[in-house]
Formats: structure tokens, C-alpha cells, sequence
């Protein structure tokens, strides 16, 4: 207890922070070192006026205050040379030095645990992929590690709960302190199933201010961060810098972003087979429909300006000419073909599976799905003849990664 009380001690300093607080067990290995250091053994270190002048002030009112609400509320508090502190955070450039928890205990070196982050007022769409991706991670024996927040936060955590899993929380205040207010009982549903976590004190109150900081517990305590949906300026991108910064990996779920998309990868789902489908196995491009493209002066610039714009391919139902064929085929656009006219209008997505294997294969008959509106509809494309080299081009991506490689 008497060791606790020092730890608290330190991480109770103002103005020195966790950085300046690793600054200070660097040089003095123990908090009781530190505290018991006159003012002569501090100039030495690197820190500001005010942090010099806060280890200085020995008292301990403080830290007897925190032990005493950690007893109360049955709070675990873990320390940075704690045997169970995660050697993830340890890793990270500025590690908390404390750790107050509410609920079960992780042993989270050895978990699959993946941060999910988004938006507080997202989609509804992207609501729903949150709380599905919670619920299938759970259940699949992963832990979620999210905030608590309204949107993506709360979604992400009701799944994995309703999954029959556990989640993690990590907070902007203390963990006795609900933010927000109506989320409470969330709050203890994720303290029976799994844990609350902050590195502030009970009773601190959720501040703007504390959430950037959050934000690298979160991601430090994790293999890699999902963001659902995000802004480039918010939360959430700070959330995905730590998290590359750290070496976690990070992605953005394809489905956040538009709800059309969101909507076609639904569908997808509906095709038998395919009901598992992970967004981020699906390339998507744009494509043209035209019952003869390639006649014309501006044919040759054609199929590159396309590609400028993402084109990944044509359907059509004739080719006008050769060259403009080979020119798709150069900048790696796949120049299907169909007789199927009537299936295919403006706006509509097309899903072609296993597109790769088929063209390398030489398939003549490949299946592929329209989508429009929430609704199937199964038809056959082609390629007609290709040439070995033709393949690899466009396997390759365009002619010169043909030629790269």
C-alpha cells in the first residue's frame, strides 16, 4: 500500500504528465526515490519550473484521497513496474503510469484485442456495421476496446456484448464518472463483462481535453484499430496516427463512407456463399456501360482518362476496335462483355467474384451479380479472347506494372 501511495503521488504532479513522469523513473527508478528527493536532485532532469515545484510539495493528502474512493468503488489500480501491466503500453512513447479498473481483469498481451472507433453521429449504416463487427469479433473470441461515446463507440460495444463477449472501455475521466449521463447501465454491462479503464483518478470529470490522450491507451492496448467512419480533422484520425505511430495496424471500414456502398455490400451478403463477405476483401471501381465504345478520334486517350477516375472496367456489348480494346487492356481495365443489355442502368454496382482467378484461368463464362436497389440479379459476362500476355496485364494492374514485374 505504502508503494501505491508514492505511485499516486507522482501521477498526481502538476504539470508533468506521463512523459515527465517516465522522465522522473528514469532517473530516480522507484516513486519513493522521488519523492523523498530534495530540490538539489532535481535540477538535473529536464523538466518545467512548475513540474520541479509540484515534486517538491511531499504531501500526501492526494494520493490517501484516491486509495480511499479506489477501496470505496472496488477499483484495481495498476502501476507502470506492475508485473500485469501490458507490455503493449509499456511500449508505446508515453505510457500511462497508472491504470484505474473497473470490472474484470485482461491479460491483454495475449488477446485479440482490436480497437473500434467511428463517429460520434454517423450513418445509420455505419451504426449497424459497428455493432456487427463488435458482435462477430466477440463472438469469435476477440475483445472489442472502444470508448463509450454516443455513435460508433456504444455501438461497437453493445455488439460485442450482445455477441455474449466482453469489451473494453477506455475513458476520458474517472471510471466512476458516467459521460454520458444515459449511459449508464452500458456502463455496468461493460464493467460485469469487461472493463473500464482511465488513467484518471476517480472522480475526474470527462474534459475535451482528456480525450486526445485517451485515445493512445485505446490504440496502445490493441493489435490494430478499426475506424467505421471518420472525419479527417476528429477524434477519431487521432485515434488511427496513434495507432500507426505505435505499429498497430490501422484500417477504415469502405462501408462508412457511403451508404450506397454500405448498402451494395449488403446485398452481397444476400448471394449464397458470400453471407460472411469482409468489405475489405472487395476492390471497388468505377465502370462504364455502352453497347460499342472505342469509336471515335479520342479513343486512344479514352481508356486512360477512365482510369484517371478509378475505372477498373467496360461492359459492353461490342468493342468498336481493336486498339481500343488493347488500350483498356494496357491500363489494366478488364473489357468484359455481355449480351445481358437490359440488366444494367446508371448508378447500379456490379459484383464479379473471384475476377482474378477467372481471367488467368480463361473462363469463358464468368459469373457476376447487378446490384440495384437492394435487389440481385445474377448475369453472365466474358472476355472474349485474351492472350497469355493480355492476362498478366491486366492481373498486373496496367502494362507497366506488366513490365515492372
Amino acid at each position: 500500500m505504502a508503494d501505491l501511495q508514492y505511485w499516486l503521488w507522482l501521477t498526481s504532479r502538476k504539470g508533468l504528465g506521463p512523459v515527465g513522469a517516465l522522465t522522473v523513473l528514469d532517473h530516480f527508478i522507484t516513486p519513493e526515490r522521488a519523492y523523498y528527493a530534495e530540490q538539489e536532485d532535481l535540477e538535473v532532469l529536464p523538466l518545467s519550473p512548475l513540474s520541479k515545484k509540484s515534486l517538491l510539495d511531499k504531501s500526501m493528502e492526494e494520493p490517501n484521497r484516491i486509495l480511499g474512493d479506489c477501496d470505496r468503488l472496488s477499483l484495481r489500480i495498476i502501476t507502470f513496474q506492475d508485473a500485469d501491466y501490458p507490455r503493449r503500453l509499456r511500449q508505446i512513447a508515453d505510457p500511462p503510469m497508472v491504470l484505474y479498473i473497473k470490472g474484470r481483469g485482461f491479460r491483454f498481451d495475449e488477446e485479440v484485442a482490436i480497437g473500434v472507433v467511428g463517429a460520434r453521429a454517423p450513418a445509420q449504416v455505419s451504426e449497424r456495421r459497428a455493432e456487427r463487427f463488435g458482435m462477430e469479433l466477440a463472438a469469435k473470441g476477440g475483445l472489442v476496446v472502444s470508448g463509450i461515446a454516443e455513435g460508433i463507440d456504444c455501438c461497437a460495444v453493445k455488439g460485442a456484448l450482445k455477441g455474449g463477449g466482453r469489451a473494453v472501455s477506455v475513458l476520458a475521466g474517472g471510471v466512476d464518472r458516467v459521460f454520458p449521463p444515459k449511459h449508464r447501465y452500458l456502463y455496468e454491462d461493460v464493467a460485469a463483462a469487461g472493463a473500464l479503464i482511465s488513467e484518471y483518478p476517480p472522480g475526474t470529470p470527462h474534459r475535451g481535453e482528456h480525450f486526445p490522450p485517451r485515445n493512445r491507451i485505446l490504440s496502445g492496448l490493441c493489435l490494430g484499430v478499426l475506424a467505421v467512419e471518420c472525419e479527417p480533422h476528429s477524434g477519431t484520425m487521432l485515434t488511427i496516427n496513434h495507432a500507426l505511430e505505435q505499429g498497430r495496424e490501422a484500417g477504415e471500414d469502405p462501408t462508412g463512407k457511403d451508404a450506397s456502398v454500405a448498402a451494395a455490400y449488403e446485398a452481397i451478403r444476400t448471394i449464397p456463399g458470400f453471407g460472411e463477405i469482409d468489405p475489405k476483401a472487395v476492390g471497388f471501381g468505377s465502370t462504364i456501360y455502352a453497347n460499342k465504345p472505342g469509336d471515335g478520334s479520342a479513343r486512344e486517350q479514352a481508356a486512360s482518362c477512365q482510369r484517371v477516375v478509378g475505372a477498373w472496367a467496360n461492359i459492353a456489348q461490342e468493342y468498336a476496335t481493336k486498339r481500343y480494346r488493347s488500350n483498356c487492356i494496357n491500363w489494366g481495365i478488364v473489357p468484359f462483355l455481355t449480351q445481358d443489355k437490359d440488366a444494367l442502368s446508371k448508378g447500379c454496382y456490379v459484383f464479379v467474384p473471384h475476377v482474378r482467378e477467372a481471367i488467368l484461368s480463361g473462363n469463358e463464362a464468368i459469373k457476376a451479380y447487378v446490384i440495384r436497389e437492394g435487389q440481385v440479379k445474377e448475369i453472365t459476362l466474358s472476355i472474349g479472347g485474351l492472350t497469355p500476355d493480355e492476362k498478366k496485364v491486366i492481373a498486373a494492374g496496367c502494362l507497366i506494372n506488366y513490365y515492372r514485374d
